[in-house]
């Protein structure tokens, strides 16, 4: 996942063997900001044939020292007959929007982590984050 255009930062995290654990936090370091930057964060996830479910749900922190927006946020994955709602062959990614964030001089962090109700949940390949400048005024 590269960043291109407006995007000020883009990370993606592989997921050891594809199967993500209720315990296993996803951390990508969001460097400083020269200015305070109004984003458009996405997060971005890749599941393979092995994803067993019609969605995936997921709570992302945003965080200085302490929560500052946490957000629940949940992956349609496949319509009510089965049909796969992202784009790829192999590993198939799926995009959200999460609402504006203003980042500033301070050091942030998203934390990512999965809240499906298996202790692991097999099939989720990556999980990526992307922060766009907002292109609203």
């Amino acid at each position: 996942m590269g960043c291109t255009d407006n995007c000020r930062f883009a990370e993606h995290k592989i997921i050891s063997g594809n199967d993500w654990g209720m315990d296993d936090t996803l951390i990508y370091e969001i460097p400083k900001m020269d200015n305070p930057t109004m984003l458009e964060p996405n997060i971005i996830v890749r599941i393979d044939d092995n994803y067993k479910y019609n969605q995936l749900n997921i709570l992302v922190e945003l965080m200085t020292d302490k929560i500052v927006r946490r957000d629940t946020v949940s992956f349609a994955l496949f319509d009510s007959v089965g049909h796969n709602l992202g784009k790829g062959l192999i590993h198939t990614e799926f995009v959200e929007h999460i609402p504006q964030v203003l980042i500033d001089t301070t050091q942030y962090q998203y934390r990512i982590r999965n809240i499906m109700t298996d202790s692991v949940t097999s099939g989720v390949t990556s999980v990526g984050v992307a922060l766009y400048e907002s292109t609203e005024d």
